[in-house]
């Protein structure tokens, strides 16, 4: 049976990955950056069903464990990526703020000139103060349906179940809303979960939601064998072929009838690769 999932709120994050990975105890005396290197080898077996019921601050623990494993530098501990976020997300509330400011200071100056510039029409003819209302209202509107068609949405335009396309400098994602919080979009692409940080958006856009896919009738035969997860079956190819490139690696994965995205097949591309150069680091080497 699953784990309850709980938020940072009533439990540690390192409490939440010690829980999901029961087996690991800290050792009397052990260094820290072996004790987490452990860890995150534990956290990577972990199935599918209990790496969901870990609340986003322990993913995001985990995510950076294991990129800092991979580059060879030294493992976040658990406390570390949450005040990292808390950093950020008092960041862009500083910037609301002064945002929400100088919006003020610019509906002041706005007022302003529209009053001005009703004290000069007075003194033209009527004729001439009505094809001028008509044209600056004609010209309004072409600037907000512009605005409406070329404006980026933001993270607060955005709720659960909303359908997007969000880009970076080097990517494009297409998928469903599945958070906006603590500055992070999450969203569910491919039954899988990609969470993207606001700050390496350059634009996000609303997409045409995809028809659902009609259930099969068939019902399941009992006893029959259950499909492997996506990430079982790209850990296994990493680990039997280590020498092999990302891109051989995703041939692989096609070949053996599995539909991954671009971004699930990086993920654990990496991650396997960052638990197989700590264990080679421990004098591992592969079986013949």
């Amino acid at each position: 049976m699953a784990r309850a999932k709980k938020g940072a709120d009533t439990k540690t994050v390192e409490g939440e990955i010690l829980e999901a990975a029961p087996k690991i105890k800290r050792k009397k005396g052990e260094d820290e950056q072996d004790f987490l290197t452990r860890v995150v080898k534990a956290i990577a077996k972990i199935d599918e069903e209990d790496w969901d019921e870990l609340s986003e601050e322990a993913q995001d623990w985990y995510d950076e464990a294991a990129e800092a494993a991979n580059e060879g530098e030294d493992l976040p501990g658990f406390a570390e990526v949450a005040d990292e976020e808390d950093d950020e997300e008092e960041e862009y509330e500083e910037d609301e703020e002064e945002d929400e400011d100088e919006d003020e200071e610019e509906d002041e100056d706005e007022d302003e000139d529209e009053d001005e510039d009703e004290e000069e029409d007075e003194d033209e003819d009527e004729e001439e103060d009505e094809d001028e209302d008509e044209d600056e209202e004609e010209d309004e509107d072409e600037d907000e349906e512009e605005d409406e068609d070329e404006e980026s949405l933001e993270l607060e335009d955005l709720s659960k179940g909303d359908y997007v396309t969000a880009e970076t400098e080097d990517d494009e994602f297409t998928g469903e809303v599945k958070s906006t919080n603590r500055n992070i979009l999450t969203l569910m692409i491919d039954g899988d979960r990609v969470k993207l940080k606001n700050g390496d958006l350059t634009w996000i856009s609303r997409a045409e939601k995809p028809e659902p896919k009609a259930k099969s009738s068939r019902a399941k035969k009992a006893g029959a064998p259950k499909a492997k997860p996506i990430t079982t079956t790209i850990n296994e190819i990493c680990c039997k072929f280590p020498g092999l490139s990302e891109e051989k690696v995703s041939a692989r994965v096609k070949k053996a009838g599995v539909d991954a995205s671009p971004s699930t097949l990086r993920t654990c591309y990496r991650n396997a690769h960052a638990i197989i150069d700590l264990l080679k680091a421990e004098g591992w080497k592969k079986a013949k």
